[in-house]
């Protein structure tokens, strides 16, 4: 009799350690479940901050061109006054050059 009833037992440790293993099983399928979410999550977290960060240098990028716009417009209007003052003072040069001359002749 003691064979039999140790029998038995091996049957109910067999038993309890393939519970055992499919708790354990199923534990760890929920753990990996878990974690692809999770970083699916912190993926998808990551991508909106670098859309964010693109959004702002995009933003950035075109209040420089606007600026470099405004900023050649300016360097237009220097320039075109630049040469009109050019022109003045090689007319004034011409006028100057002329009452020399007829000072000399005077």
């Amino acid at each position: 009799m003691p064979s039999s009833i140790f029998k038995g037992g091996t049957d109910l440790i067999a038993i309890i350690s393939t519970i055992i293993s499919a708790t354990a099983v199923i534990i760890s399928a929920l753990s990996f479940s878990r974690y692809c979410k999770k970083d699916e999550q912190n993926k998808a977290n990551s991508l909106t901050r670098i859309e964010t960060k693109t959004d702002d240098i995009k933003g950035d990028v075109s209040e420089i061109k606007i600026d470099i716009k405004s900023q050649e417009k300016k360097f237009l209007e220097v320039f075109e006054r630049l040469t009109a003052v050019e022109s003045s003072a090689k007319q004034a040069h011409h006028r100057i050059d002329k009452l020399e001359g007829k000072e000399r002749d005077d």
